[in-house]
């Protein structure tokens, strides 16, 4: 042994001698130093604190794919089936919207002035009005804050689909649209309303219901808010301004007809005039607009 390991170990023997408990209870204090330190730091940064547990919690309740090498499974084909169902979430599929309609952006911004997705709750609005553009209105709402929605359903034509194949179908395409990849069955209709309520009410979805025409449709589809997670918002288009007071929906929104203007823009966008000018048949256009009263339909004749 050199004398320099001789004289380090005489001089820690002597420490050790002089304050022989500080070494024992050393580790003790430095532990104790932690402790008070973190407890600190937490108090300091509560609300850091809070939302980093939470986001840890969050992550471990997610989710994902198992890998099982002892079945045979192709991984290359078990990644890009991971991949298209990623695709799906990220880029919803959402109904074909034409961005030169007349008279929409206003309409838009009209709506977007009431519209407020709020952080918390559920948001039901209803569109309503007894012309059109309710559809169209409500299609481009789905498309423009879709992306903002951890799922998300288009329900078309409900007052058509529910009588020929039943509200246990309409039920069954919120579930599979808002859960993908899973395809759900829904064997009946109260069975279904439970699904809903069960396995979207922590989830912030999009729901548009199209063409709504019976206070039991609402009633199966979106019962009440409770069904869905917070920040959720429903939009319901209708004829009946009554089933909306009657199932208690946030806010009516009710679309106005296209002005004079607007109603002539589109008269000239599908008139068959040929070679001929606008001008010679201005008593014509004028005549057939104002008979056709602002609806959208009416104007477009193709």
């Amino acid at each position: 042994m050199s004398w320099r390991t001789r004289k380090k170990l005489k001089s820690w023997g002597q420490s050790f001698l002089e304050n022989s408990l500080g070494w024992l209870f050393a580790p003790l204090e430095q532990n104790r130093k932690y402790t008070e330190e973190t407890v600190n730091h937490e108090l300091e940064n509560q609300t850091k604190v809070e939302s980093w547990k939470k986001a840890v919690v969050d992550a471990s309740n997610i989710a994902g794919w198992e890998f099982n090498d002892n079945a045979n499974t192709n991984e290359s084909k078990f990644i890009k089936r991971i991949v298209e169902n990623i695709s799906l979430m990220l880029h919803p599929i959402t109904p074909k919207v034409n961005n030169n309609l007349v008279g929409i952006v206003a309409r838009m911004q009209d709506f977007k002035s009431k519209l407020q997705i709020r952080s918390c709750g559920v948001l039901m609005i209803g569109i309503w009005g007894g012309g059109g553009g309710k559809t169209t209105l409500a299609s481009y709402v789905y498309s423009e804050f879709s992306r903002d929605f951890v799922g998300c359903c288009f329900v078309e034509n409900i007052r058509e689909k529910s009588s020929k194949n039943g509200l246990e179908q309409l039920q069954g395409k919120i579930l599979s649209d808002v859960l993908k990849p899973n395809q759900e069955q829904v064997g009946g209709v109260e069975e279904g309303k439970h699904m809903i309520k069960d396995r979207l009410c922590h989830r912030k979805v999009l729901i548009v219901l199209d063409d709504v025409d019976h206070l039991e449709q609402l009633e199966a589809l979106a019962g009440s808010h409770d069904w869905f997670g917070e920040g959720s918002l429903v939009i319901i288009t209708t004829r009946d301004e009554h089933l909306l007071n009657v199932h208690k929906v946030d806010l009516i929104h009710k679309v106005s007809l296209l002005n004079k203007d607007e109603s002539m823009e589109l008269f000239c966008k599908h008139a068959p005039w040929g070679d001929r000018r606008i001008e010679d048949y201005e008593v014509l256009s004028n005549f057939v607009v104002s008979y056709a009263g602002g609806l959208p339909l009416a104007v477009n004749f193709k």
